[in-house]
């Protein structure tokens, strides 16, 4: 019987429908062209969202927008929604490598010994944009900071902390402001901290924890102990790791580079091979981010001198890429243009920020020097942004 005018179309609206219900592939959630924002003089180490604002650390002097110039002294706030640069500028005689926030606070580690002509050993806190009285300090360099569930994590190259011995780790209650006994010892440095369920997962160039083998990734018990159930086996530097329910994934480096996922037994459940470092990571969803200094992801894990592919590439990806969880490469690609590349990753759950030493995107047709921010909501190319004045100008010229 034929069908009716009337009718004909029920059809075809019906296969959109069953269409838009299949499951669909994993995806970048966020754009791959960085949104117009300052850019800054000197490499970006550490990136975190509070709220509406980003906090920028590394080794600059000033930021850049559209030719003006303001002096920011390693730290620096952006407008996560516009991209401006915020009036926050600190003054810190060393380089921040470092960065965690909890409520209104922004915890910042680094070099630095002295802040606004406060001193400050390597450590310090600000409370809404203000320098705050908390005061803790550390013998060497933070690389990590971390708050959770009312503590604050560290970790990085130091022996002292709050003039109490440490091996690279350390932590403090935030509620009673007291340094915790929680005392991990490792035998090199520390690069990413991160709590778990029940865990607390190191990762770093160290090959011992209390004396136990454990290299360069690890778990530590709330008591401090080693977790041998955690038990992954590296011999390159891991530099980040993110964690999920029941994943642990770690950004590799040694001879090229590697994203690679654990399940909480320390069992590899697959990897990415790149020709380069991999030295960040963060996590949209089910999208994996990876930043580092490669610019291929390799065929097979093998790779030669300098990192090469051995048996070629798969795939060109300047700088960044982005994995499903199951480590299917997404075909996300800013093509960032640089020899050192991305040092971190911070995200908001619906924007990516990056900090390193990049000069541009897109095969460099897009200028933006060691900071970039990926907002899939609102972000505009060619919007002109004001910069706001700073409360004061340093006066002197940047190093």
């Amino acid at each position: 019987m034929a069908l009716s005018k009337r009718r004909w179309w029920i059809f075809p609206a019906l296969a959109v429908l069953l269409w838009a219900l299949l499951p669909t592939p994993a995806f970048a959630a966020v754009p791959a062209t960085p949104m117009r924002t300052v850019s800054f003089n000197g490499p970006v180490r550490a990136v975190a969202y509070l709220g509406d604002t980003i906090y920028v650390g590394g080794d600059f002097t000033a930021a850049y927008l559209d030719g003006k110039r303001s002096w920011r002294s390693h730290i620096a706030a952006l407008n996560a929604k516009t991209g401006a640069l915020l009036p926050f500028a600190p003054e810190l005689d060393g380089t921040v490598h470092s960065l965690a926030v909890s409520g209104s606070d922004l915890y910042v580690g680094g070099y630095f010994t002295v802040i606004d002509g406060w001193k400050r050993r390597h450590i310090a806190r600000f409370t809404a944009g203000k320098l705050h009285p908390w005061r803790h300090s550390l013998s060497g360099v933070p690389r990590a900071l971390t708050v959770a569930d009312g503590k604050l994590y560290a970790g990085g190259s130091f022996t002292v902390a709050d003039d109490q011995a440490r091996g690279n780790v350390a932590a403090w209650d935030l509620t009673q402001d007291a340094l915790l006994p929680w005392a991990p010892v490792t035998d090199g440095t520390v690069r990413s901290i991160t709590p778990g369920v029940g865990r607390v997962y190191l990762s770093g160039v160290f090959n011992n924890i209390n004396g136990v083998q454990a290299r360069k990734l690890a778990a530590v018990r709330p008591d401090g102990s080693l977790d041998t159930a955690f038990a992954p086996k590296l011999s390159v530097i891991v530099y980040d790791t993110v964690v999920t329910h029941d994943r642990v994934y770690a950004a590799a480096g040694g001879s090229g580079g590697q994203v690679q996922a654990y399940d909480l037994s320390g069992n590899l459940r697959w990897e990415k091979t790149t020709d380069g470092d991999v030295q960040a990571l963060a996590a949209i969803g089910g999208t994996i981010y990876a930043g580092g200094h490669f610019e291929n992801v390799c065929a097979s894990s093998r790779t030669g001198t300098n990192g090469v592919c051995l048996d070629g590439s798969s795939a060109v990806r300047g700088k960044f890429l982005a994995l499903s969880a199951d480590g299917v490469l997404d075909g996300w690609d800013p093509g960032a243009d640089s020899t050192v590349g991305v040092w971190c990753l911070a995200t908001s759950g619906t924007a990516l920020a990056a900090g390193g030493e990049f000069l541009t995107f897109a095969g460099g047709t897009i200028q933006q020097r060691g900071f970039a921010q990926f907002r899939a909501l609102g972000f505009r190319r060619e919007s002109t942004i004001a910069v706001e004045t700073p409360r004061r100008a340093r006066r002197d010229s940047p190093s």
